[in-house]
């Protein structure tokens, strides 16, 4: 049996209706926070993943200018005593002949 219909026929609200809006832990009260998909308009053109289609920006190369030379620093030719000195080496004697000792040879006196 349903008695819904009939003014006080049943318990009171405990509290009525506030009408108070709850932000707890939420950022729905921040304008532009909530994602609007249906909103986004791109002018970007379809494209197959499989087969792109880029279209790449044209350029024209210009040639660098080669810089005028006006001296190389790392020559010092012209300051006296910047080179080092050459110096004559003697011949180095043979560490294998002996042919030079007296005594030393490779017959073995029996």
């Amino acid at each position: 049996m349903n008695n819904s219909d009939i003014v006080g026929a049943g318990p009171r609200q405990l509290h009525f209706g506030l009408a108070k809006p709850e932000y707890n832990l939420t950022n729905n009260d921040i304008e532009k926070s909530q994602p609007c998909a249906w909103k986004f308009k791109t002018k970007r053109e379809q494209s197959n993943p499989l087969n792109p289609n880029y279209k790449l920006t044209n350029f024209e190369y210009v040639k660098p200018e080669e810089p005028k030379f006006i001296r190389d620093s790392m020559k010092n030719d012209d300051i006296e005593g910047s080179r080092p000195k050459v110096v004559q080496h003697k011949p180095v004697r043979d560490p294998i002949n002996v042919k030079d000792i007296e005594g030393a040879s490779n017959r073995v006196p029996y």
